[in-house]
């Protein structure tokens, strides 16, 4: 059963898993995951750059790389309004 002090992340776990178990308790781990990926999320705002960075990154490409992507994507004027 939820209460009033959880976290939004045990919240949305709740919602999402609980199947109508009476006391379904999600996982401490993917509660704190989740809480860092909303953190995140909030903090960066996915702007076209930061986009790019992480979709870049996670195709497991050297930083170089990473940054040279990010490079080419502020340099369009697509992005301008951006910056």
């Amino acid at each position: 059963m939820l209460s009033a002090f959880d976290t939004f992340a045990r919240r949305f776990l709740y919602q999402m898993d609980h199947l109508g178990q009476e006391n379904f308790k999600p996982s401490p781990v993917l509660e704190k995951a989740l809480d860092v990926l909303f953190l995140l999320h909030a903090d960066h705002e996915l702007n076209a750059s930061c986009t790019t960075v992480l979709q870049t990154g996670s195709s497991l490409v050297d930083p170089y790389s990473a940054i040279a992507s990010v490079a080419s994507v502020t340099y369009s004027h697509c992005c301008a309004w951006e910056y």
